[in-house]
């Protein structure tokens, strides 16, 4: 395992933030839902309702990343900053390089 350096980490988000982060990232699950079924999301759904919108975003975007789909109201842009704002850039909890795979995705997606 590689260790982290220490411009990798960042502050945690403020309860603010992450009610914020939840809220967008809801509104990306639920846009989802015609791509996937409910079995497929529900590991996405757990950690939305577990105040942990950083894991439902990361297993969100591996799911349509291992699917190769987007939903109709994809805009990279959002996803970018949500991915930031979940601290992707510094690696995800379920796939460290998730960071690097979203970039590629995005490339093929535009």
């Amino acid at each position: 395992m590689t260790e982290k350096s220490p411009d990798d980490y960042r502050e945690p988000l403020s309860s603010e933030a992450i009610a914020a982060l939840s809220e967008e990232v809801a509104e990306l699950v639920e846009s989802c839902r015609g791509i996937f079924d409910q079995n497929e999301l529900a590991g996405v759904d757990h950690y939305l309702n577990h105040n942990e919108p950083e894991m439902a975003f990361e297993g969100l975007l591996i799911d349509l990343i291992n699917a190769n789909r987007v939903p109709d109201s994809f805009d990279s842009d959002q996803w970018k900053r949500i991915a930031q704002t979940a601290g992707l850039p510094a690696g995800g909890v379920f796939d460290e390089d998730i960071w690097n795979k979203f970039g590629i995705w995005l490339e093929d997606k535009q």
